[in-house]
């Protein structure tokens, strides 16, 4: 967007002053004052002019002798020192509430959009081109793991033919890009990969995006994460206390139209998320919030996830998570998609030590339980990122010898939905990994259905 602000004038400038068009009797107004205009020119009295653009939404105000219109004025009684006031009615002024930045320079005042209220401008036009079919969608994804979410997010835009692009994905951790690189469809030879945190990371290496999609660090929110580190509160975990700030600053420099994010259940609860919604919906978005477990996802693993879909305001009537309808369950009982694993396979084992742990943390009350399945089983508890490494309370095919195993990766796939291509070819270990802190994939499919019907919502008659 255009700007009546000239950069060789910044040594001029007398004064900032950031504030909101307000309204007056039915009418956009105007209203400038403060001692610093008598100092530019601007005393009482004095001639003024102005004009609008109404494709920026700036003004220019200037001095001109004889004019009609004259600065107004308010004497202090106490002091006799009169305090210069420009006042201006005009239906063609930026709508009423909308934040602007008046520039006193001398003889001059210039008025621009609020920086963030031209990247309001900027996204909105952008979604609307992209729903008008004038645009290709730009989709980035931070802490991406294998790319699950941006599996689903993929598929749900393919299904709506809204074309898109994945321009780049974020992870601390360089294997699961690898593996997103290699398995994942969403993930194409032009998506950029970088690897760092959100903290480190500079924004600017980051191209504008309308959709980001985002799984903050949830170790410091789950109840495991917390019991084990015996943190107080999430926002006292070493690794993932200041995620959040890395990831404002990324917001306001992709400047995303729609920002699809996902945690634990108790993270909607805590500080961080309140801070993040709150400067949300200061710069612009109307969040919606929901909280989704396994019956909604129609999975046999029952993970209950935080869900929050943030819009850009001006465009945000035309979305709603109101009556998500729930997916049908793909498979009744863990029989469905029991592998058959031979008897004297080598990964079935006693797992004495845990049953001692079990005897022992039911001593402590711990409330700790070992959590066994069997063909009849008709849901599972949350399968960890620590899932491979044998955990107490994950669950564990039991026979009736007394022998127990982990599931297979394909199991483990089966009970969240994942297709098993985004883990093919892995170790074990990784592959239990990147399932283990993945989302429900109906999850994410349900709600981007909803985000695309928004943005087909938007198309022109």
């Amino acid at each position: 967007m255009t700007t009546y602000f000239k950069p060789d004038l910044i040594s001029k400038v007398r004064t900032y002053i950031h504030k909101t068009i307000a309204e007056h009797r039915g009418s956009k107004r105007l209203w400038v004052q403060g001692r610093r205009l008598a100092d530019a020119g601007f005393t009482k009295g004095a001639g003024i002019s102005y004009t609008v653009n109404k494709t920026t939404g700036s003004i220019a105000i200037k001095l001109e002798e004889g004019s009609q219109k004259t600065v107004s004025g308010r004497v202090n009684r106490s002091t006799g020192d009169v305090l210069p006031i420009i006042d201006i009615l005009n239906k063609d002024f930026p709508a009423v509430g909308t934040r602007i930045r008046i520039t006193v320079l001398n003889g001059l005042i210039l008025v621009d959009l609020h920086h963030e209220e031209k990247k309001k401008f900027d996204r909105e036009n952008r979604l609307r081109e992209i729903a008008a079919g004038k645009r290709t969608l730009k989709e980035g994804s931070l802490c991406t793991g294998i790319g699950v979410s941006t599996y689903g997010v993929h598929e749900s835009l393919k299904k709506a033919d809204i074309l898109s692009t994945l321009d780049w994905v974020v992870d601390i951790e360089g294997k699961y890009l690898d593996v997103a690189a290699r398995n994942n469809p969403a993930v194409t030879d032009d998506t950029q990969l970088v690897v760092a945190s959100l903290e480190e990371l500079e924004p600017e290496l980051l191209g504008h995006v309308d959709l980001l999609s985002v799984s903050l660090p949830c170790t410091g929110f789950s109840l495991s994460g917390r019991s084990k580190l015996h943190l107080a509160f999430g926002e006292a975990h070493p690794d993932a206390a200041t995620a959040m700030f890395g990831f404002m600053q990324i917001v306001k420099r992709v400047n995303p139209s729609i920002i699809c994010s996902e945690n634990v259940k108790q993270a909607q609860d805590s500080a961080t998320y309140h801070l993040i919604v709150s400067e949300l919906q200061r710069i612009g978005y109307r969040v919606m919030e929901i909280v989704l477990d396994g019956s909604d996802a129609g999975t046999l693993e029952d993970r209950a996830r935080y869900y929050f879909v943030a819009v850009s305001e001006g465009v945000a009537d035309s979305f709603t998570l109101d009556d998500l309808p729930k997916c049908e369950k793909v498979y009744q009982t863990m029989g469905d998609i029991m592998e058959e694993v031979p008897a004297d396979d080598p990964s079935w084992k006693a797992y004495d030590y845990l049953e001692k742990k079990a005897v022992s943390d039911a001593l402590a009350g711990k409330g700790f339980k070992r959590q066994f399945i069997d063909q009849k089983s008709t849901s599972v508890g949350t399968t960890g990122k620590g899932y491979f490494k044998a955990r107490s309370t994950e669950a564990f095919w039991k026979r009736s010898d007394g022998l127990q195993r982990l599931m297979t990766v394909a199991e483990h796939a089966a009970v969240k939905l994942i297709p098993f291509k985004l883990v093919e070819g892995l170790a074990p270990s990784t592959a239990h990994e990147g399932l283990g802190q993945s989302v429900l994939l109906p999850h994410v499919t349900s709600l981007m259905d909803r985000v695309c019907l928004g943005i087909r919502s938007l198309q022109p008659a």
